[in-house]
Parts: structure tokens; sequence; C-alpha cells
């Protein structure tokens, strides 16, 4: 299975759960609302008419209007008695077509319809009787209902509805607790098959970017492998299209590697072979120049004897020059070692190389406590030789020669930032980018013995070193050089 599959379908596989469980939660929380609302319907309606009843026969209503009628015989009490009571079995009639009601309800109903309804009887007994002029006593003793199955039905009523209230609640709590429930089951499926498709897949990714990993770690340190990887070991997805093709990467690196390593030993060849064989022609001009002067003596001419010395100086330039070629192939092609150097020590040794001219300049060098690097230290002997010698160079003849050499630690990291600054004649900022180049005399040069080659060989022994040599400058004031090795 392709890779971008592999994600798609560990996105969508959760994803379909998910929309599973809300489609499911949204139908769970309609069937809760319908429950709801039937409850409230049901439960709003029983307390609507059991309340109408009670108000129907209550005080100043039914049973009310019965006893003044009673009492006083006058027909708007009969009236109003009528009306509340035929208003009480409506009332009774629409609680009995209410749905789901019980058997046990509509028996309480019955016990109070029977109670309206004997009321009804009565008031028509109450208007023969007052028609025949009996007496109020008489009457009320004939006439007098106990309705209190009445009331006691009234009351069991609403405990029925109270219960039943209760009961719809819980009917409703169950509902959307067990919606919940199945909701969050569907979302720990969801959560456990994405876990456990991510699991399989990405072990399986993860294996092949580490071998990917590990094989660049390789090249890029320039360990080519020879056999490469097992590419069976791979899914075959785009990590497999991808090893494949640094393989045929690593292959083509190796073949250019091998190929670099010879044209190195070569150049490296001829540039010893070169060296060697150009020193024994001037080296023969030299030696030959110098006996001709020896054996001509004073018969030499001015002119002639000008002549000579310039063949002199002349091949020891160009014996000068060779030599300084020699070193830059060496610093270019051939392999260097390292180890742990003190660079105290390193420059300990040059100011004893310089001491002698140091204090014929009244100069000095100052430096403490540097650290303990990992380098080469021929190299870094050459390195601070060559910036010491420029310092002294390129002095100021206003002032005492001041080196100063210093030491930074680069917070979190296990490089050492070093700084050395001289307080010379400086260098203009147009000149700044010239100066790391080989065999390039400034102008203000000319009159400086030299190949031009020191600071060039100073920054390739940094970069050797993984570093890279800067330089800020101040004409007339004081020129800085930064750089960082790492720390032993």
């Amino acid at each position: 299975m392709k890779l971008t599959k592999k994600i798609i379908l560990i996105s969508l596989v959760p994803l379909f759960l998910l929309i599973i469980g809300s489609i499911f939660s949204a139908y769970s929380l309609h069937i809760s609302h319908q429950a709801t609302q039937h409850y409230v319907d049901e439960y709003v309606a029983r307390k609507i008419h059991i309340s109408h009843i009670f108000k129907h026969m209550g005080f100043d209503r039914g049973v009310h209007a019965f006893k003044n009628f009673v009492l006083r015989g006058q027909k708007p009490y009969y009236d109003k008695a009528l009306r509340e009571f035929h208003l009480a079995l409506e009332e009774i009639d629409g609680y009995k077509n209410l749905p789901n009601v019980t058997e046990k309800e509509r028996e309480l109903l019955g016990v109070v319809e029977t109670t309206i309804l004997a009321y009804l009887d009565k008031l028509s007994v109450i208007q023969k009787m007052k028609n025949k002029s009996q007496a109020i006593k008489v009457i009320d003793s004939l006439v007098r209902i106990d309705d209190s199955p009445a009331s006691a039905a009234l009351s069991q009523l609403q405990e029925i509805i109270t219960q039943k209230r209760l009961t719809e609640s819980e009917q409703v709590a169950a509902i959307q607790t067990r919606s919940f429930l199945i909701l969050f089951c569907i979302f720990l499926l969801a959560l456990i098959l994405s876990v456990a498709l991510s699991k399989t897949f990405s072990s399986k990714i993860v294996h092949s970017i580490n071998k990917l990993l590990s094989l660049s770690r390789k090249i890029s340190s320039g360990d080519y492998l020879s056999n490469g990887i097992d590419l069976n070991t791979f899914a075959d997805d785009e990590l497999k299209s991808l090893a494949s093709q640094m393989m045929t990467m690593n292959k083509i690196l190796k073949d250019s590697f091998e190929k670099l390593k010879i044209k190195n030993d070569e150049l490296k060849h001829f540039a010893f072979t070169t060296s060697h064989d150009l020193q024994e022609p001037i080296k023969k001009i030299s030696t030959y120049s110098g006996l001709l002067k020896f054996e001509l003596g004073d018969r030499l001419d001015r002119d002639s004897a000008l002549y000579m010395h310039e063949i002199e100086d002349s091949t020891q330039r160009m014996i000068k020059l060779i030599r300084s070629l020699l070193k830059l192939s060496q610093l270019t092609y051939s392999e260097i070692k390292f180890g742990s150097v003190d660079l105290n020590e390193v420059i300990d040794i040059n100011v004893k190389k310089f001491q002698e001219l140091l204090d014929s300049t009244n100069g000095k060098i100052l430096y403490q406590n540097l650290p303990v690097i990992e380098g080469n230290k021929e190299l870094l002997d050459n390195l601070f030789q060559n910036l010491i010698s420029n310092a002294i160079k390129y002095r100021s003849p206003q002032r005492d020669i001041l080196i100063t050499i210093e030491s930074e630690l680069t917070p979190h990291s296990p490089k050492v930032k070093i700084r050395f600054s001289d307080n010379g004649i400086g260098i203009e900022q147009v000149n700044l980018a010239k100066i790391f180049r080989p065999f390039i005399r400034l102008e203000n040069d000319s009159n400086k013995k030299g190949q031009g080659i020191g600071l060039y060989q100073c920054k390739k022994i940094v970069e050797l070193h993984g570093g890279n040599l800067c330089v800020s400058s101040i004409v007339d004031k004081e020129t800085i050089f930064t750089f960082e090795l790492s720390l032993a």
C-alpha cells in the first residue's frame, strides 16, 4: 500500500467512526427531546385538568355555590353550582381522553365524577324542596353529601402525576445515559482503531525512515556503502522509492569520491614533484651565480654586480614561492590528524619565536587561560605564527605593538570563540575581502616582504578545523580576527 493511502486510511477510519458517532448523537438527542416533550405534554395536561377540577369544585365555585343555594335558595347560586359542576365534568372527560391514562387514574376520576353527579342530583332535589317551602335544616340534612372520597381521589391523582413525572424523568435520563455510553464507546473504538492503525503503519514507516536516516548519515560522513541496504525490507511505498534513489545516489557519490581521490592523489604527487623539479634548476642558478660572483670578484663592474645581485635575490624569492606553493598543496591534499591542543602552549612557542623582535619594538602579547581544543598542533602553530607575524609586520610607527588573544565560550555549543586583535595600521574596508586571497598584495604592501599567502593559509587552517576566519578593522587603530574552534 502506498504511503499516502496509509496516511489517508489512518485519517479516514477514525473520522468515519466519529461521523457515525455524531449522527447517532444527533439521533439520540432527537429521541431524548421527543421523550422530554412527551413527558412535559402529558404532565402539564394532567396538572391543568386536576387544577381546573379543584377550581370548579373549590371555594366560591361548585360546592360553595351548592351550599349557598341550600341556605339561601337563590337562583344565581343554583345556576353557578350547575355551571361549575358541568365544567368539572368536562375537565374529567378531558383527563380521560389524554393518552396513556391508567386504569387507576380512571377509577379515581370515576370517584370524583360520581361525587359531582351526586351534587347535580341533589340540586334538583333542593329545587323541589324549596318550592314546597321545606325548612333549611330539613333540606340540609337530606341533601348532605360526603365528598371526602372525591378529595382523597384528587389527592391520589396528584400523587400519581408526581410519580409519573419522576418515572418519565428517569426514563429520559436513562435514554441520555445510554446514548452517552454508546457515543463514548464509538469514540473509544475510533481512538483504539486510530492508535492501532497508527502503530501498525507508523512502526513500519519509522523503521524505513530510520534506515534512510542511517544511510544518509553514513553518506554525509563519507562512509559510502559497498552493498547498500536491502530494499526488500521496505514496504512497497514511496519510502522504498526514496531508498532506491538514495542507493543510486550512494553509488554515484562513491564512484565520484573514488575518482576524486585518484585525482587528488595525482595532484598531490604533481605538486610535490613539480615543486621538487622546479627547485633543482633554480638552486643551480643560485649556486652558479654565486660561484660566478666569487670567481670574478672585483673584476665585475658596477652594473654586472647589480645584475648578479638581482639574479640571487630573484632565485631566493622563487625558492620561497615554490615552498609556499608546496605548503598550500599540503594544506589542501594532505590528511590531517587531530588531537587535544593547549592553545596556551601554542602561543608560548610563538612568543619565544618572536621575542627578540618584540623586545626590539617594545611589543607585547597578552593572553591567559586559553582553552584546550580539538585540532592539529602544527597547523594551529602555523595559524598563530602568521597572525603574529602580520601584526608585527603591519605595526603602527606611532605606538608600541600590543597583541591581545582572548577566548569566549559559545553558549549551548561545543565551540569556543577566539579573538585575535592588534593595534596596527589597520586595513581599509575595501580591502577586507581581498586579504584572504592567495598571492594578493595590497598597494601599501609593496615595501613589505612576503608571498601574499599567510592569511590565505590562516583561513584554510581555520576551515580545516570546522570554523570560519572573519576580520574587522579600523584604519590606524586596530584589526580583529575572530574564529571558532571545537573544545577538546
